[in-house]
C-alpha cells in the first residue's frame, strides 16, 4: 500500500508541473484581448461584458474545462479603462483559478497613433477536487491529504498595446511577481507579443491577419491566425471566418456573428499529434455584449 501512496504523491507532483507549465488562452482573444493584456482597450463602447468556455480535448479523460467572465468599463473623459476578469480551468482533479482587476491608459500620440498602456493585480487560487478521490488504505489518508492543502498566491500582469492605423502590436508580462519566486511553480511568467493586421476599407470583405508569440517557462508557441470579415459598411462586421495554426500540429477555425451589441464567438481546434486518438477536438464558444457607445471611437476597426 505505500508503493500506491508514494506513486500517487508522484503522481500529483507530476500534475503540478504540467499546470505550471501551461498556459490558459482562448482562442478567440482576437475578439477580446483584454483576456490576455490588461493593456487592450475597448474604447468603442463604454462598458463591455464578456463569458466563454472552452472544451479542450473532448473526449479525453480530465482534460481541461476553462470557463472565462470578464466586464470592462471606459472612462472617455480620462481616457482610462477599469476591468475584472475572472478565469477558471478545471483539468482531473484539480482546479486553478484567477481573479484580476486591471487599469489601463490610453494616450493619444497622433490622430492615427496611439498607445495603450495597462497592468493588473490578481490573485490566484489552486487547488484539487478531494471529493474525486478515495483510499482504502485508511492509515495512509491523512499523510495523503496532507499534500492536496489550498494554495493562494497574488500576482501581477502588465502590458502595452501600440495602434497604428491598421495595424495593431502588442506585448503582455503575466505572472511578474513569479519571476522573483522561483518556489512558485503553478504560475510561471508568461510573456506574449501579437501583430495585427486587418485591413480598413469600405469593401464588403476585409481580411485580417495576426502572427502571435507565447513564452512560458522553457516551452514556446507561435500561432498564425487569419480572417476574413463581412459587412454591409465600414463600421460593421456582420460575419466572421478564419483559420488558425498553431505550433505544434494544432489547427482550427473560428467564426463569429456580429448582432450589433451582442456578439457570438465559436471555434474549433484539433491536435494533430499522439494526442489525436483520443481526443474529438477543442470547443470553444464567446458571448459579448457591448452597450453605451462611446462619443469618439479611436478603434472601432477593431470591433
Amino acid at each position: 500500500m505505500k508503493t500506491k501512496k508514494y506513486f500517487f504523491l508522484l503522481l500529483i507532483a507530476i500534475s503540478m508541473l504540467a499546470n505550471g507549465q501551461s498556459h490558459v488562452r482562448l482562442n478567440n482573444y482576437w475578439n477580446n484581448g483584454f483576456s490576455l493584456n490588461p493593456a487592450a482597450i475597448n474604447d468603442s463602447y463604454q462598458n463591455s461584458v464578456t463569458v466563454a468556455t472552452r472544451k479542450q480535448w473532448l473526449n479525453f479523460p480530465g482534460s481541461p474545462t476553462v470557463v472565462y467572465a470578464s466586464g470592462t468599463m471606459y472612462l472617455e473623459d480620462y481616457a482610462t479603462q477599469l476591468g475584472l476578469k475572472v478565469l477558471t480551468e478545471k483539468k482531473g482533479y484539480t482546479q486553478a483559478t484567477d481573479i484580476s482587476l486591471a487599469y489601463a491608459y490610453a494616450l493619444s500620440l497622433s490622430n492615427s497613433l496611439i498607445l495603450n498602456m495597462g497592468l493588473s493585480g490578481s490573485y490566484q487560487n489552486f487547488a484539487y477536487d478531494r471529493s474525486m478521490i478515495s483510499f482504502t488504505d485508511s492509515e495512509n489518508t491523512a499523510s495523503i491529504y496532507e499534500n492536496l492543502l489550498f494554495q493562494n498566491s497574488f500576482n501581477a500582469n502588465v502590458g502595452v498595446e501600440i495602434l497604428y492605423d491598421a495595424l495593431k502590436v502588442g506585448y503582455a508580462s503575466q505572472n511578474v511577481f513569479s519571476l522573483f519566486n522561483i518556489e512558485n511553480k503553478l504560475n510561471l511568467n508568461t510573456n506574449l507579443l501579437y501583430v495585427f493586421y486587418k485591413q480598413k476599407s469600405a469593401n464588403p470583405a476585409n481580411y485580417g491577419v495576426g502572427i502571435s508569440g507565447f513564452q512560458y517557462g522553457d516551452f514556446y508557441q507561435t500561432e498564425i491566425n487569419a480572417s476574413v470579415f463581412y459587412k454591409r459598411d465600414a463600421q460593421s462586421n456582420e460575419l466572421q471566418l478564419g483559420l488558425l495554426y498553431r505550433t505544434m500540429y494544432e489547427i482550427g477555425a473560428i467564426a463569429a456573428v456580429d448582432f450589433g451589441k451582442l456578439k457570438i464567438s465559436y471555434s474549433f481546434d484539433y491536435n494533430m499529434g499522439q494526442i489525436m486518438n483520443k481526443s474529438y477536438g477543442t470547443h470553444e464558444i464567446m458571448l459579448t455584449y457591448n452597450f453605451k457607445p462611446s462619443r469618439v471611437c479611436k478603434t472601432c476597426r477593431w470591433f
